[in-house]
């Protein structure tokens, strides 16, 4: 995370000022929200690009946010009150409505927790299949 924070400062000419110490606190929040849509776009990433979800984004700006409390730095995300930037809130919003919805998992029906026992052929695969069966009646 640190490493692609630093490779996106590096791209937009930044070199020396991986705290942002020379930029106020509204240059701060731009560049920051920049950085929030190069990581949703997937750009310094390991993996081939692809749009990433929301809560994606947000946990990568937590981190970095993270980095500079370490280094005893003023977290960057933050406005005069504290609070994460009107900036930075409405651009997280704004990915999350057009995130797609969660998808939902189909369960395992009971006749197929009892075709599992009955295939069974260990004493361990079959108090395995039991539990399941156990813990499919609680949920």
């Amino acid at each position: 995370m640190w490493r692609r924070y630093n490779n996106y400062l590096m791209s937009i000419g930044v070199q020396n000022y991986f705290f942002l110490e020379n930029f106020d606190r509204g240059q701060r929040h731009k560049i920051l929200s920049t950085f929030a849509q190069s990581v949703r776009e997937g750009r310094f990433g390991i993996k081939s690009p692809k749009l990433l979800k929301a809560k994606s984004v947000r946990a990568t700006l937590d981190g970095m946010a993270q980095a500079y409390k370490l280094a005893d730095k003023a977290d960057p995300r933050l406005d005069a009150d504290g609070k994460l930037a009107f900036l930075l809130q409405r651009q997280l919003r704004g990915y999350k409505s057009v995130d797609p919805g969660e998808k939902p998992q189909v369960a395992i029906t009971g006749s197929v927790l009892r075709q599992f026992h009955q295939l069974a052929l260990s004493a361990f695969d079959k108090a395995l299949c039991e539990l399941f069966i156990v813990l499919s009646f609680l949920q």
